[in-house]
């Protein structure tokens, strides 16, 4: 199934996203410091059972990225709800990974009738989540930025093949694809913008919205994810009444990445239950 690239814009700005199949729509969200990209493998198999989108969220990838944007979860909230009205899409399913799952759930939390499933792969929603080593250093003015400077390719490289379990899965075309993104000062000051913006305690409210989504949901997690441990996806799984929980041993932080074909079947197999109409 072939994907198209193409655009469209949102809030004054060019928003570059992915689309592939027709019909039910489906919505890809990634995380940092990705885009549209990561869902390369998983677009053409979702395209058999629905219009798979991906954008590159505004500040990444190849979409604008005004200095002066809102660089936070409720402004990229805002995006999604612009977004999926420029293409049309009223119910969707959601599938999130890393910052893609504030950003998605934050959205279903306020949308819940708009939601006819959820897939989860290690992502974060909760209040009392504590930020990572390397998100410190984003969050700490001046280091941050000495820190992205210093993000050659070769940095680059290292350290998302360091977040990998089988890194041998990502070629060099791969991590140009990656690089040729972040290279861009303009998304580098964008992810720093966006941790800086993001105080998971602000919103303890959102738990219990999440609580009470009963969509069904399903949550792949990669065991070896040296950010978002196991017991994270274990308590999406109890607030998320009825979900199907998945963890892949041999799969780290980017479980799509290290895991292809495990990611693509499982949910293809969640979609061919059709659980949303039961």
């Amino acid at each position: 199934m072939t994907v198209q690239e193409k655009t469209t814009r949102v809030n004054g700005m060019k928003i570059f996203y992915r689309e592939a199949g027709a019909g039910e729509p489906i919505l890809l969200l990634h995380g940092v410091p990705t885009s549209s990209y990561l869902w390369r493998h998983l677009m053409p198999r979702l395209a058999h059972f629905g219009r798979a989108v991906a954008p590159d969220h505004y500040g990444f990838g190849k979409s604008d990225k005004p200095p002066d944007a809102d660089y936070s979860v409720p402004g990229y909230v805002r995006y999604l709800e612009g977004f999926t009205a420029a293409l049309g899409v009223e119910r969707l399913h959601l599938i999130v990974h890393d910052f893609g799952g504030p950003f998605g759930l934050a959205l279903a939390t306020a949308h819940p009738n708009r939601i006819r499933s959820l897939v989860l792969m290690n992502t974060i929603f909760y209040s009392d989540y504590e930020w990572h080593p390397l998100a410190k250093i984003w969050r700490t003015p001046g280091d941050g930025e000495e820190l992205m400077a210093k993000w050659t390719r070769e940095r680059f490289a290292n350290g998302m093949l360091k977040w990998l379990a089988q890194p041998e899965k990502l070629t060099p075309a791969d991590l140009d694809a990656y690089y040729e993104s972040i290279a861009d000062p303009a998304m580098r000051a964008a992810i720093l913008a966006l941790y800086r913006n993001t105080n998971p305690s602000d919103h303890p409210e959102w738990e219990e919205r999440l609580r009470g989504l009963h969509v069904p949901a399903l949550i792949i997690w990669g065991r070896r994810d040296p950010f978002l441990g196991a017991d994270w996806a274990e308590r999406f799984h109890r607030d998320l009444q009825g979900s199907s929980l998945h963890i892949l041993d041999d799969a780290g932080h980017f479980v799509q990445e290290d895991q292809p074909e495990n990611v693509a079947q499982l949910i293809e197999e969640f979609y061919a239950r059709r659980p949303w109409e039961t």
